[in-house]
């Protein structure tokens, strides 16, 4: 039940948020201004239920975006943080706007206690059991327990993270929502919450890394104003960053479209484009574009760290063997000619294709039941499908030149690169 006093407490809050955008706000009902105005013994005493529905009109009102403008431009105090988390988490029942707000505001308290402290959060059950005592929180159940239990996977994803284009590209922020609402109501309790947290602060730690290089990189390109016109950095900024899908596809294909001079891509074959795809409506340069983009960031992520000998897809680990990962450690802007550079590039165009459909069916199949949005992730494995096995064609082509050039171990180490493509392409062929 909530008391007068903190019947008031809410409502200055919510006023204030409601205020800073609607300049000015209609007359409280005189019932409402007695309650705030009650002092000692009273104040303790719990308000009516008609007066508890004065304050859910009131956050009716408050979208999570409106939440979030008001406290990234005005800050909120810690004291009024806790008493919004408690009113929100101690609701009945939930809405989606209530998980939203209370996912924001959480992770907002707690990265605000960071940058004060200048240390990390770390795991924040017991501060969340805290301040929630006294709501019940009953035992978690068994569905909620497994899906807690792909946070260290998807965390690990987000650490491994090195361009902007990988947010995108392998969908870990969608991937994030779904483990979110697969907890349903138990997203309140204090043990799936300092999960959460921990997820969110790790996340935008390296969002907002990764932003800003990317950022830096547009920023260097000639179509400055094609930049400009596209989104405001400051909305990109501002704005919570599974809100922004939108701008952040648009950002990363400006970043990826034209890199920089100074970094050092690998030389990618160029895919022969189908004209049979483009009559299906799908748009072959993009593909190949995210395809040789996914490979170049692999090559820069293996030169970086060479002892890697596997690689996390959307949670699930792919091993690399030594000849592979060594392929994309040697491409580089100067091609290698002669039958070594040839293969160098089809080993790691072969894992670039494994990487890529396993991300887009992992997209797809989160996808399904969401209106028609599967169906540029369906196009995406439909070209991977064509290409990759064109290009598995090329692999057993190079192991009988290998052969017979006096090379058995290469031959037979395309011959395996070759059948893990072929493993990943069979997933896509079951689709059409």
């Amino acid at each position: 039940m909530v008391t007068a006093t903190e019947f008031a407490r809410l409502h200055s809050i919510f006023l204030s948020i409601l205020g800073n955008e609607l300049g000015s706000f209609p007359p409280v009902p005189e019932a409402v201004e007695e309650i705030m105005n009650r002092q000692g013994d009273a104040a303790a005493t719990p308000i009516p239920d008609e007066m508890g529905a004065w304050l859910d009109l009131l956050d009716m009102a408050i979208s999570p975006q409106r939440l979030r403008n008001y406290g990234q431009r005005q800050r909120l105090e810690e004291p009024a943080i806790v008493s919004l988390l408690r009113y929100w988490v101690a609701k009945a029942p939930h809405t989606p706007a209530d998980r939203d707000k209370v996912d924001w505001l959480a992770t907002y308290l707690f990265r605000m206690r960071e940058e004060e402290s200048n240390r990390p959060t770390g795991w924040a059950k017991s501060e969340l059991l805290e301040i929630l005592k006294g709501i019940p929180s009953p035992s978690l159940s068994q569905n909620t327990q497994l899906a807690l239990a792909e946070l260290p996977s998807l965390i690990q994803d987000i650490t491994d993270l090195q361009t902007l284009n990988q947010i995108t590209d392998t969908h870990l922020l969608a991937k994030g929502r779904t483990l979110k609402k697969q907890v349903g109501e138990e997203y309140f309790h204090p043990t799936v919450l300092a999960a959460i947290v921990n997820y969110n602060l790790m996340l935008g730690k390296r969002f907002e890394e990764l932003m800003k290089q990317a950022l830096d990189q547009t920023h260097s390109l000639r179509a400055s104003q094609e930049l400009r016109e596209t989104f405001s950095e400051e909305e990109l900024v501002w704005d919570d960053y599974h809100t922004a899908t939108h701008a952040l596809q648009q950002l990363s294909d400006l970043s990826r479209a034209k890199p920089l001079e100074t970094e050092s891509p690998a030389v990618i074959q160029e895919t022969a484009l189908d004209p049979h795809l483009m009559r299906l409506g799908i748009d072959s340069t993009r593909e190949a574009s995210k395809l040789q983009g996914r490979i170049k960031e692999l090559a820069s992520h293996l030169r970086a760290n060479p002892a890697i000998t596997s690689i996390r897809i959307c949670g699930k680990p792919l091993s690399l063997e030594d000849w592979e990962s060594q392929s994309f450690q040697s491409l580089s802007w100067q091609r290698e000619s002669g039958l070594r550079g040839e293969i160098i590039e089809a080993i790691s165009r072969a894992i670039g294709f494994i990487l890529r459909i396993e991300e887009e069916l992992y997209a797809y199949q989160n996808k399904k039941s969401l209106g028609d949005q599967w169906r540029k992730h369906l196009d995406s494995l439909f070209y991977l499908l064509c290409e990759g096995l064109r290009h598995k064609a090329n692999l057993l082509r190079l192991s009988l030149i290998a052969r017979k050039s006096k090379s058995p171990e290469m031959a037979q180490h395309l011959t395996l690169t070759a059948k893990k493509l072929e493993t990943s392409l069979a997933k896509v062929s079951d689709l059409f």
